[in-house]
């Protein structure tokens, strides 16, 4: 399996880091370049020492996933992220302990939404349903 970062919507990850303990931490993204990572290199880019994905110019036409090329197993992940718009229901994620499915530009796996999800859609993925689900969830 790989570690996969996806990105749904335009947002912007400003540090990606793994560790198994504090001293045996692992940098993912040099700051500088997408070396180490698979996907699409017209929507992924590095600026100012960020990851970026999506244009603010275009909408995004399919999800598209950033993959690390590297195999990690116990870890834990710090990462910051960013959304740069003024629309609010915009969401992105990180997939972890993921991998490619075959034939395909999707991942499966485990994912951490970051964002905008619309409530009535929360029952989908869990065993949680909210009171109201006539709002950006939660507030």
């Amino acid at each position: 399996m790989r570690h996969v970062l996806s990105l749904f919507k335009a947002g912007l990850i400003a540090l990606l880091c793994f560790s198994c303990n504090e001293t045996n931490e692992v940098n993912l993204f040099d700051g500088s370049s997408l070396n180490g990572w698979e996907g699409s290199e017209t929507f992924f880019r590095v600026e100012e020492k960020a990851i970026v994905g999506g244009s603010l110019k275009q909408p995004i036409d399919k999800s598209y996933y950033l993959c690390t090329k590297k195999h990690f197993e116990n870890f834990e992940l710090k990462l910051k992220t960013k959304f740069n718009t003024d629309y609010l229901m915009i969401n992105g994620g990180i997939s972890f302990r993921a991998k490619r499915v075959p034939n395909s530009n999707e991942v499966m796996g485990y994912q951490a939404d970051v964002g905008y999800i619309e409530a009535s859609a929360l029952a989908i993925f869990s065993d949680f349903i909210p009171k109201d689900t006539t709002d950006i969830y939660p507030l």
